[in-house]
C-alpha cells in the first residue's frame, strides 16, 4: 500500500517514472522521507491514486536500502472505498492479491500454482479485454 524510504548519507538512487518512458531521479535530502504509493492503494481507490512506478538508478557510492512496507494482513478483505468517484470492484483478500502480484516477478515465475487463491480473486485494474496481461505490477 505504502513504501517509506529514508535516504542515508545523501544516497538514494531512486528514480520514478513521471510519464511514460520519462524518469526522474528523486533527490536524496538528509532528514527527508520518500513515500511511494503501492499497487494496492491504486486498486483500493479505483485508480484515483496511482502507484509509483519506480526503480533504482546507478549510484557512485555504497548504497543501502531498508524500506518499510505498510500492508494489511493476508486475510484482510479489500472492498471499494465508500467515496465518490471510486468505481465498484469485486472485493478480494489481500493475500490473494499479494500472491498474484509477487508471482509475476521474474524470480517467482512458475510458483503461482503452489498457493491457490483463498477467494475468487480478480485484479480490479486488470483489463477485461486482456486478462492474461503480463504488464508488471507495482
Amino acid at each position: 500500500m505504502l513504501t517509506l524510504l529514508a535516504p542515508v548519507n545523501g544516497v538514494l538512487g531512486l528514480e520514478v517514472e513521471v510519464e511514460k518512458g520519462k524518469w526522474l531521479r528523486v533527490p536524496a535530502e538528509e532528514a527527508s522521507l520518500v513515500v511511494n504509493f503501492g499497487g494496492l492503494l491504486e486498486r483500493w481507490t479505483g485508480g484515483l491514486i496511482k502507484a509509483t512506478r519506480h526503480g533504482v538508478g546507478a549510484v557512485n557510492s555504497e548504497r543501502f536500502s531498508i524500506p518499510f512496507f505498510m500492508e494489511p494482513s493476508p486475510d484482510t478483505l479489500i472492498s471499494p472505498l465508500p467515496l465518490e468517484g471510486i468505481p465498484p470492484f469485486k472485493p478480494f483478500l489481500f493475500g490473494d492479491h499479494l500472491w498474484a502480484t509477487t508471482t509475476r516477478f521474474t524470480e517467482n515465475w512458475g510458483l503461482s500454482d503452489l498457493r491457490p487463491h483463498q477467494s475468487d480473486y480478480e485484479d480490479p485494474l486488470q483489463s477485461a479485454s486482456d486478462p492474461s496481461s503480463s504488464e508488471p505490477v507495482y
